[in-house]
């Protein structure tokens, strides 16, 4: 709302609130000719007043709003157009202000959060790409206490040696055996959020921290195309820096545009990985493979503006990796002898009534919000996810009870849930989020066990099935309720805490394990509340203290229980 008092041209923004680094009521003297005086003040707890006092006579102004920010075009009466360029340079410095949600579930800056958090914008994720598109690698490279997996691991890292929950635009995409890093390109994300230590507000698994994967938003008023083919290439060793296996290549192709009422972004990206080698030469052999795979990531996301408050957008991602060459199988009694996991070339194999290793992950999601709603804000978002994946390739340990070779386990998870959240301001310096949410999985585990005869008598290149075996049949909801209370005590010192309390229903069918055993199934119930606080003080413009309590949990690992012998 923009409206004339004199020489004021007094701007009102609503749904906003300023930031600890600005203060209410800073006033810039003389900031450009023709502006003698910018003024920034709160005016409620849901709007700000931003004056701006003309020399002579009012100002002139043109607002640009976009996903996450204001643009203001300033013009004083009576400049010349270069005065008029640096003014508008001037009153453009001031909008932005990097805006955080994982942390509490709503938006705010970052010097206002009481936790350990680290952003990493486009910006950064573009240079790190450069280098390598592996989510795992850029997340080592930006995130303090982020541990890589072991070579042989799944991909899911740590912080600070606890496990991660990780989420795609705060849907949750963990769970033990599947890869949450390979669930969606690097190319598809406009920022990454990290949480260092506990944060139960999303849910479970969050013990060391929680990263949040925030796909692209299309940019307001304006059409984007970019087409993107490269390649890359490991590193050899031994006698040549490049062997002619290690190249790979990529393609991607995005298209997103944003317009008044509807906004549109489409990503897509294809790319081929080659293999790795060690400093001497030798190929490393991955029993999980990570080397030699095809992977395709789409993303389509679809918004409305219903209107200045409402809000519908439609996301769908689907993610699908799969190894396309099958030539080397595990020489454990090399590996012995050498010290390091080593490799034998059979040839092209050959899979009966079984697959080699592939991760496919696909979630749609539905989004809904209300940024006035009875005086509140509401935001609630309904999803659907299907995971499937072979978790390893042929494992040449025989021992059990059938003599044979296990291929791991194929897993199938199916489940989907929702989220409503409401923030109520309940003075002017303070709000309530309050709200729900649950999160369903059923998942289906098969143990295939290969014919170890065949698979000698050809060398290692036929895959026959012999058996499979269903080992992992479980369910799993999780219904959480939320309470989170935000106060600013002063200018200067923020409070907040809040509760999460969750319930939890496991039920497992009945199955017949490994050994051959018939297991009866059952159901179990429980129950807890976890609890947080933090406090912020602004010492100055630039240096904030932070102090914080937090407390997460984990549930136990379920596949490695209903798989024990």
């Amino acid at each position: 709302m923009i409206l004339p008092e004199g020489n004021d041209l007094v701007i009102d923004i609503l749904d906003a609130t300023l930031g600890f680094s600005i203060r209410n009521g800073v006033t810039e003297n003389n900031p450009a000719p023709g502006i003698t005086a910018i003024k920034l003040t709160k005016v409620d707890e849901s709007s700000i007043r931003l004056t701006i006092t003309g020399k002579s006579q009012i100002p002139s102004a043109e607002v640009i709003s976009g996903r996450d920010d204001l643009v203001l075009s300033i013009t004083p009466e009576n400049v010349t157009a270069e005065q008029d360029v640096e003014t508008s340079q001037t009153t453009e410095s001031i909008e932005t202000i990097e805006i955080i949600s994982t942390a509490t579930r709503t938006e705010e800056p970052v010097d206002e959060v009481s936790r350990s958090v680290t952003v990493i914008d486009r910006e950064e994720l573009d240079k790190q790409t450069t280098l390598s598109p592996s989510l795992t690698e850029i997340l080592t490279q930006e995130v303090p206490g982020f541990g890589i997996s072991a070579p042989q691991g799944d991909d899911r890292g740590s912080l600070r040696g606890r496990s991660i929950s990780y989420l795609i635009d705060g849907i949750p995409v963990s769970d033990v055996f599947a890869r949450p890093q390979r669930t969606i390109s690097s190319d598809a994300i406009g920022k990454i959020e990290v949480v260092r230590g506990p944060n139960a507000v999303f849910g479970a698994e969050a013990t060391g921290g929680t990263v949040n994967i925030i796909p692209r938003q299309p940019k307001e008023g304006e059409f984007e195309a970019n087409v993107e083919v490269g390649t890359t290439a490991a590193a050899g060793g031994g006698g040549s820096f490049f062997n002619s296996e290690g190249f790979g290549y990529f393609s991607r192709l995005g298209l997103s545009e944003g317009s008044d009422s509807l906004d549109y972004l489409l990503s897509f990206s294809f790319e081929r990985e080659g293999s790795f080698f060690d400093a001497e030469g030798d190929r490393i052999f991955f029993a999980r493979p990570r080397d030699e795979n095809r992977a395709i990531n789409a993303l389509g996301q679809f918004g409305f503006d219903i209107d200045e408050e409402q809000r519908l957008q439609l996301s769908v991602n689907h993610y699908d990796i799969k190894r396309v060459e099958d030539e080397f199988i595990a020489d454990s009694n090399a590996s012995d002898e050498a010290g390091k996991a080593q490799g034998i070339e059979v040839g092209e194999q050959e899979f009966n009534d079984t697959s080699p290793f592939f991760d496919r992950n696909t979630i749609i999601s539905l989004k809904y919000s209300n940024e006035d709603l009875l005086g509140s804000a509401l935001t609630a978002q309904g999803y659907y996810r299907n995971y499937s994946g072979l978790t390893a390739g042929v494992d040449d340990e025989r021992g059990s009870q059938i003599d044979a070779i296990t291929n791991s386990i194929l897993l199938d998870i199916e489940g989907g849930g929702g989220r409503l959240q409401t923030n109520t301001p309940l003075w002017q310096q303070a709000s309530l989020l309050w709200g729900a949410d649950y999160d369903y999985q059923r998942r289906n585990g098969f143990t295939d066990f290969i014919d170890p005869v065949i698979f000698d008598e050809s060398g290692g290149q036929t895959i026959q099935r012999l058996e499979r075996r269903r080992t992992l049949p479980y369910s799993v909801g999780d219904l959480g309720l939320i309470a989170q209370l935000q106060s600013d005590l002063s200018e200067q010192f923020k409070l907040s805490g809040g509760l999460r309390y969750s319930y939890f229903d496991v039920d497992v069918s009945d199955y017949t394990s490994l050994s051959d055993v018939e297991v009866e199934g059952g159901s179990l119930n429980f129950d807890d509340v976890v609890f947080n606080v933090g406090a912020v003080y602004q010492v100055t413009d630039k240096i904030n203290l932070f102090a914080n309590f937090a407390q997460g949990f984990s549930l136990p690992n379920f596949n490695r229980l209903l798989t024990i012998p």
